[in-house]
């Protein structure tokens, strides 16, 4: 999600250059810009500290200045203890800092009273671009300015099968749609006359291999295991993702796909989702039947229900449906 708002600022502001501190893993993950520099680390060792963080980060800084990139402003749009500390010591050295607002009060809001009766929170895109505005940099932030830095969406070729990217797993509970349900899904697509792709972690790839049918050998694969660059070339030649509330949802955006998320624990209205997301397509048990929703913003709660049925409630023909409709569509 951060990389569309970081994307628009340096596509919005032509002499700006942005350095993102962030894990290794992650930075392949994002799409590369000529102005976007990444300082990586794994934050072991000494650096677990937020401490060792900051020396770590004055050490980069002394570097980059070196060789002529001077740090001028820091944006902060995670906001957790180690940043904190990182954006203290840093202010303290006279350079501007803003710190991403959060919406805690409104997110407990949300939790308590359900998706039902609480408002809809302030996209988190929105809060991170408000953050580089305050910073003084001229940032236009709406619906059709987020749209326009995303890659354009995929076409399906008339003559090509549907092609479905699929992601079915998750790692909290209160995100996992069953994994019954995710294989009849994948049977009722390959049935129509579909190809698909499985995406997972490294250590799914047997499992998911498991999933694939000798006929099905020519028009399904598994990407688990992949590169970050091979996996994003296969998802670019799907055309459509199906997700559920995951990574792998903001992964698809990036490369340009049309997304249909499975929502159950939590909720888009805790802005998650994202403006600049024109083509997710949110399917989720009504908020009615289900007043408990969300029991978490972030998934890592346990259901008091006992078996999330939420997402049970999201039924494999609904999905099937939408997402070969999103597919077929011109």
């Amino acid at each position: 999600m951060t990389a569309t708002v970081v994307r628009a600022a340096l596509e919005q502001n032509p002499d700006l250059r942005i350095t993102w501190v962030t894990r290794p893993l992650l930075a392949e993950k994002i799409p590369a810009h000529p102005r976007l520099v990444f300082w990586t680390t794994d934050f072991r060792g000494v650096q677990q500290t937020p401490w060792g963080v900051l020396s770590w980060i004055r050490q980069q800084m002394r570097t980059a200045a070196a060789e002529g990139h001077p740090v001028e402003a820091v944006a902060d749009l995670h906001r957790n203890l180690r940043t904190r500390v990182v954006c203290a010591g840093l202010g303290w050295r006279g350079l501007p800092v803003e710190r991403l607002v959060k919406d805690r009060i409104e997110r407990r809001q949300l939790r308590l009273k359900g998706a039902l009766h609480a408002d809809a929170i302030t996209p988190v895109t929105t809060r991170m671009a408000e953050v580089f505005q305050r910073l003084g940099l001229a940032l236009e932030w709406t619906e059709k300015t987020a749209q326009s830095v995303l890659p354009t969406r995929v076409a399906p070729a008339a003559s090509s099968a549907p092609k479905l990217y699929f992601a079915p797993t998750a790692r909290h509970k209160t995100k996992q749609w069953p994994l019954n349900y995710a294989q009849e899904l994948l049977v009722a697509w390959m049935e129509r006359g579909g190809e698909a792709v499985l995406a997972g972690s490294a250590a799914e790839r047997e499992e998911l291999e498991r999933w694939i049918k000798p006929e099905w050998s020519q028009r399904c694969t598994v990407t688990a295991g992949m590169n970050n660059e091979e996996e994003a070339a296969v998802r670019r030649t799907c055309h459509v993702a199906v997700t559920l509330d995951s990574a792998n949802l903001h992964l698809a955006v990036q490369s340009g796909l049309p997304v249909v998320s499975i929502w159950g624990g939590t909720h888009p209205k805790a802005g998650f989702v994202g403006l600049g997301h024109p083509n997710v397509h949110v399917l989720q048990a009504p908020d009615p039947a289900f007043p408990c929703r969300p029991c978490s913003i972030f998934g890592k709660s346990t259901c008091a229900l006992g078996d999330v049925p939420c997402l049970h409630a999201v039924e494999v023909k609904s999905v099937l449906e939408r997402a070969w409709e999103v597919a077929t569509s011109a």
